[in-house]
């Protein structure tokens, strides 16, 4: 049997193909997917230029990695999940047992399981991810495409928790992209006074309607890093300074706007070979804490499924369009132009 998938080659060049519906062995699951979401990371893939591709993905691959949908065959050895069982697939999955694991850092684990390629009908599910609980049935009342956003908002709560946010605390978030915003949703449940800044005042009122209390635009400010200070007490910066981006510069730009003291989370991924540079002073004499946040854990998994069934995650914002798969070039154009926050594909 086939199915129809985007498949992606290179550069700006992914085309919807036939191909074979995934065989799966005793030990895995196969699912029907029902509704996959878009991400920034897609983007960044899609344009890149140069063909370096993280180790995770390898073209010609199908693309995408946030899905939703229901159980279509059971591998014999499997256990604890049934056909017709809606269920929220993470893109991956920590080995449990090299050193990272066993110490709790499962984001970095040596031996990760990856399983992306969600832009099509059919998933194949690995039994690492089957084995670590990252299949998760969909809880009552949640539907797929509110489901798929489980994935990024793991790695956006992991980031949150580790930030170390306190009530009272100043939080600039740089970046309203779907990854801004969910750090501004979790965070404003944080008690902390939150300044968010991004080129598009579209996405700026967003992240208003989901409680930021400043919002600047950095083409409409003469030095972003003071105008951000200006909302500080005593001009001092912010107590925790997110980059949500993925920009060397804003990296760099981020670092500035933190007060002596505090936490800059450096969230969004640049490219791998990209590099920055820091003042040392800002290191040493302001003894700022720099940290890098990548992925998640299934910890994070489970308790963002479970934010987004209690409805404390303001879905509605989040999904902007559903989109069928076969109209392959409106889901590219609401990528590429950012229109909308993200794009749910129904196959």
């Amino acid at each position: 049997m086939k199915m129809c998938a985007a498949m992606f080659h290179g550069p700006q060049d992914l085309t919807l193909e036939e191909c074979e519906i995934p065989t799966i062995s005793d030990d895995e699951i196969l699912v029907k997917i029902r509704a996959s979401t878009t991400c920034g990371t897609d983007r960044k893939l899609y344009l890149r230029k140069e063909k370096k591709y993280p180790s995770y993905f390898k073209p010609p691959s199908i693309f995408g990695h946030e899905v939703a949908g229901d159980i279509y065959k059971i591998g014999k050895n499997v256990e604890g999940y049934k056909i017709g069982q809606p269920v929220f697939v993470h893109d991956s999955a920590p080995c449990l047992k090299c050193y990272y694991c066993k110490i709790g850092r499962h984001s970095l684990c040596d031996n990760i399981t990856w399983n992306w390629g969600t832009w099509t009908e059919f998933l194949r599910v690995p039994k690492e991810i089957i084995q670590c609980g990252n299949l998760i049935p969909i809880p009552d009342g949640l539907d797929y495409a509110e489901a798929a956003l489980t994935e990024p908002l793991s790695c956006v709560l992991m980031g949150v928790e580790r930030s170390n946010i306190g009530l009272g605390d100043v939080v600039v978030i740089n970046g309203a992209g779907p990854i801004g915003l969910f750090w501004t949703n979790l965070v404003r449940n944080k008690g902390a006074k939150i300044i968010q800044t991004d080129l598009s005042n579209e996405r700026l009122q967003i992240a208003k309607k989901l409680g930021a209390d400043v919002i600047l635009n950095p083409n409409e400010e003469e030095d972003i890093i003071e105008s951000v200070k200006e909302y500080t007490d005593e001009h001092r910066g912010a107590d925790i300074a997110v980059e949500a981006i993925g920009y060397p510069k804003t990296w760099e730009t981020t670092i500035k706007m933190a007060r002596k003291g505090g936490t800059v989370t450096l969230f969004g991924g640049p490219p791998p070979t990209s590099s920055i540079s820091i003042n040392t002073s800002l290191l040493h004499y302001n003894e700022l804490k720099l940290l890098g946040v990548f992925h998640t854990t299934p910890r994070y998994v489970q308790a963002s499924i479970n934010l987004l069934a209690n409805k404390k995650i303001d879905t509605d914002v989040f999904i902007s369009e559903k989109v069928k798969l076969d109209d392959l070039d409106k889901i590219i154009d609401n990528l590429v132009n950012q229109k909308g926050i993200k794009t749910a594909i129904i196959p």
